[in-house]
Parts: structure tokens; C-alpha cells; sequence
């Protein structure tokens, strides 16, 4: 999980020469295939992806991905089945499932038709692929032509998501100067825009905290995340993978800080949710065990530490395609669990986590 576009279907009315959405006040949320003239086949359609909106929102991904590959079979307008792919390749890259996304966003990306809409979250969602492969470069050049097609479309809150994502690419690099101002300046865009929505401005404000940690300004990284934090509950309520995701940010700063008490509560609760929305099984699960780890080894607490690392680790070790999509994590996690043993003296099990560190590379 990090900063990231999240073209999820509670907020997206997708197609740029789309017809307005269907009235919120009617389904109770907003889609994200443009109206037009129904046959039954669409009707079905439409009623998969309503309610694979409503899912999202509330954070059940399992549910949302069933009702999205179930409108997908049924759908037969083109126009229809990229959206709906680039939907499911969000939902996808969000869990962690890395292999799967990209072939769908790809799909998208070189079909005959594509919408510049269609095609700036095809090609944002590759941004956010690329940087989560440690490719800086690549999301860089993606957020370019992102940040191109949006202003093609003349969307300034599109191309300030663009913009921030460029920011991003730049603090993957290790390089906080360059992200900075165009973390501000896209922040800056997004505020200044009453069409920007609060799940938007909670993004913005994430990424730029996470900005300010990598620079250890750690006051204004747990103001930035705070602020995400609000941004988002007002989104998407209080248990959503989202808002987990800002809490474990808030649960590294706390602990940086000394705030053990305060970091442990932010770290447990998101755990809590991930388990909940994403499963035990998954990636983002696995990232929140690690954060829980990362706080209990900040605290001295070590064998806390290395039991949420072992368990992290359990859960790779026994889904070769996660642990496949999530390489880095992996070898980071084994690194860290050698770390923790060796200084709590269990030496033997130090030297098998160091073995199983460098296998991870």
C-alpha cells in the first residue's frame, strides 16, 4: 500500500465523453460507468459494478472483486469493459496483487478506443506499479505522459494527481528535494480546486507526509498524516484499507517520536482492518504486521518485534505468488527478523533469517 491514485468506483464517473453518472440519489452511490441507453445485459452490468462500489467504499475487497469480474463477464461495450478492467486493476495493485494489475492496465492502455480518461488511469496505475518495483525512472516517464493527458483534457485535479505521483517517483529515488515542491505544488492544485474530492486531498497530504519523514521532520510528517487521516475517514469511515494505511504511517512517526503507547494503538487497529477488508493472505496484511513489528523493534520490545516478523514472513512463505509480487518486502522483512533475533541472542535462528534474506534477493 502506499500514496496512490485510487481510481476506486465509489468516486468515479470514468469516461471523459461520458454522460453524467447515475444520480447518487437514486442508487445511494455514485458509478463509475457512464450512463447511456440499457439493454438487459447492461442493466446486469451496471447492477455488478453499483454494488461492487458500494464495496469498495465500505473497504470489502473480496466482495468487490467478485461483483467487478462478475460485471466483467457479462459485459459486452467496449467502452464498459475498460473501465471496468482499469477498476479492477486498481483494486488489484491495492491488495498487492502486482502481476495481475498490470497485464489489465495494459489491456486498457493499447486498446483501440481508449479514452484520454481511460487512458490516464491506465497509465497512472502503471506509475504506481512502476514505483512499487523500485523503478523510479520508469514512473517517472509515466507520470509524465500521465500529467500530458491530463492537460490535454484541460482536468487540473487529474493533473495534480499526476503531478504528485511525479513527486513520488522522485522520493522513491531517495531524492525528498525534488518531491517536495511538486508534492506542494500538487497539493497546492488539489486545494484550490472545489471539484477535488476529500479521498484526493487525503492522498495528496499522505504522500507529502511521507515526504517529510524520509527528510525526519517527524512534527510536520504526523501533522500531514493526521490531516490524511481525517481526510480520509471522511471518505470512507473508519475501517477501510485506506485509512489503515495512514494509520501505520502515523505508527512509525509515533514510535520514532518515543510514543510507544500511541504507535502500538495506530498499528493494532490497522492490522485489525486489513485483516478485515483484505484478508490474512494478502499483501496489505503482510505490510501491516510488519509495521506492527517496526514499532515493537523501535520500542525495544524485541520479541514482539520478531513474532510479527515471523508471522509476516509465515504468510510469504506459504503464497510463492505473493511473495513473488513482493520481493522487496520480503527480503527487507527477513533482514529486519535476522536483525531482531541476533540482538535478542537467539543467534542460530539470526544466521537462518540472514540465509533466508539473501534467497529473497
Amino acid at each position: 500500500m502506499r500514496c496512490s491514485k485510487l481510481s476506486l468506483a465509489v468516486f468515479l464517473a470514468i469516461s471523459s465523453g461520458a454522460a453524467a453518472a447515475l444520480s447518487a440519489a437514486e442508487t445511494g452511490t455514485e458509478s463509475f460507468l457512464p450512463a447511456q441507453p440499457q439493454t438487459t445485459p447492461q442493466v446486469s452490468v451496471r447492477a455488478e459494478a453499483m454494488k461492487a462500489g458500494e464495496y469498495l467504499a465500505t473497504g470489502e475487497y473480496g466482495k468487490a472483486e467478485a461483483s467487478l469480474r462478475s460485471a466483467l463477464r457479462s459485459a459486452t461495450d467496449e467502452d464498459d469493459i475498460r473501465t471496468l478492467r482499469n477498476v479492477l486493476a486498481d483494486l488489484l495493485r491495492e491488495e498487492g496483487r502486482f502481476t495481475e494489475s498490470r497485464p489489465m492496465y495494459n489491456s486498457v492502455l493499447h486498446s483501440p478506443g481508449v479514452t484520454p480518461r481511460q487512458k490516464f488511469d491506465a497509465l497512472a496505475g502503471i506509475a504506481d506499479l512502476d514505483g512499487l518495483a523500485h523503478n523510479p525512472e520508469l514512473a517517472s516517464s509515466d507520470w509524465r505522459q500521465a500529467i500530458a493527458v491530463a492537460r490535454e483534457m484541460k482536468n487540473n485535479a487529474l493533473e495534480a494527481d499526476a503531478t504528485r505521483g511525479l513527486g513520488m517517483s522522485w522520493l522513491d529515488a531517495s531524492n525528498p528535494t525534488r518531491a517536495e515542491p511538486l508534492l506542494r505544488r500538487a497539493l497546492g492544485m488539489m486545494e484550490n480546486d472545489p471539484a477535488v474530492k476529500p479521498w484526493q486531498l487525503a492522498s495528496a497530504t499522505a504522500c507529502l507526509g511521507r515526504c517529510y519523514r524520509m527528510e525526519n521532520k517527524l512534527a510536520l510528517a504526523e501533522d500531514a498524516f493526521t490531516r490524511s487521516l481525517d481526510f480520509h475517514k471522511k471518505s470512507f469511515g473508519e475501517v477501510h484499507p485506506q485509512v489503515a494505511y495512514v494509520m501505520e504511517r502515523l505508527a512509525e512517526v509515533h514510535a520514532l517520536r518515543g510514543e510507544f503507547a500511541l504507535a502500538r494503538d495506530y498499528s493494532v487497529r490497522a492490522i485489525a482492518v486489513m485483516r478485515t477488508s483484505c484478508g490474512e493472505a494478502s499483501g496489505a496484511f503482510v505490510a501491516a504486521l510488519v509495521n506492527r513489528g517496526t514499532v515493537e523493534q523501535l520500542a525495544g520490545a524485541l520479541d514482539a518485534a520478531a513474532e510479527n516478523y515471523a508471522a509476516a514472513l509465515k504468510i510469504l512463505g506459504s503464497n510463492p505468488d505473493l511473495r513473488a509480487q513482493s520481493t522487496p518486502l520480503a527480503s527487507q522483512v527477513a533482514e529486519r527478523y535476522a536483525v531482531v533475533l541476533k540482538a535478542a541472542h537467539r543467534d542460530r535462528e539470526a544466521k537462518a533469517a540472514s540465509a533466508l534474506a539473501k534467497s529473497f534477493r
